[in-house]
């Protein structure tokens, strides 16, 4: 996808111009054309989530390749237009694939002893979205439903076995002299208080970000202090920017 980098690069404006070149687009076709199925763009699963005029309203919930049919445009164009029409604003999504073939195929990778499942960029996009959703996923869904593996073994997946890892000292587990960092839950209440994410205004200065809630979460404690009841925050703030001096000390 080499043509895609520079396309990509730049300010929204700057972007806008490149992304409406037809030598840059034409490259940028080939390598759609060149990769996997599924590979950059996978027309028919991913979707347009929010758009941010009316007039595109008709498009929310549609795939790529239903606007492509649509307009009678290349599914590049139609996704690319549709992006340059709303000033790079338009949500877009690719849902997970959940057929079974798949499912099982995850199963076996995810139950390997070496497998580190626990890996998750969320806090880096904070400004603009916060659906790190995978935990309650992770032992709602594979844990508790599918019963790939035991609510300790899942528990080690996504505390001891990372924070070993990295190593962090004296995180991760529940033990005396450890930090209490710990997320108490009723497994069989897991889920998500809303369909699809959704956007709230919740930022400083009112600005607008995509978030997801989980149900079934009794408290967040971090340090030994409750951060979270619930979905409500507590206003304490006990956790600290971690360096690498203070993971090895």
């Amino acid at each position: 996808m080499r043509n895609w980098v520079q396309p990509l690069v730049g300010t929204p404006e700057e972007r806008a111009v490149k992304l409406r070149d037809p030598a840059a687009r034409a490259a940028m076709k080939r390598d759609v054309e060149a990769s996997a199925p599924g590979g950059i763009i996978n027309c028919g699963r991913m979707s347009v989530l929010e758009v941010v005029h009316e007039r595109n309203y008709r498009y929310e919930g549609m795939t790529i390749r239903e606007i492509a049919e649509m307009t009678g445009q290349h599914p590049l164009d139609a996704f690319l237009d549709l992006a340059l029409d709303e000033g790079l604003e338009t949500e877009f999504m690719i849902p997970p694939s959940s057929t079974e073939d798949t499912l099982k195929l995850r199963e076996a990778t995810i139950k390997d002893p070496y497998a580190h499942i626990s890996q998750s960029d969320g806090g880096a996009h904070t400004r603009y979205l916060t659906m790190s959703n995978w935990p309650v996923f992770w032992l709602s869904f594979w844990v508790r439903d599918r019963e790939i593996v035991s609510l300790e073994e899942a528990h080690y997946k996504i505390s001891a076995l990372p924070a070993w890892l990295a190593d962090f000292r004296d995180r991760g587990i529940l033990r005396v002299g450890a930090w209490a960092d710990i997320m108490v839950y009723n497994q069989e209440e897991l889920g998500y208080v809303y369909d699809k994410p959704v956007f709230a205004n919740d930022f400083p200065g009112g600005e607008r970000r995509l978030i997801q809630k989980p149900t079934g979460l009794r408290n967040i404690i971090v340090n030994g202090a409750v951060t979270f009841e619930g979905n409500d925050c507590t206003g304490a703030l006990p956790g600290k920017l971690l360096r690498s001096y203070d993971m090895v000390g």
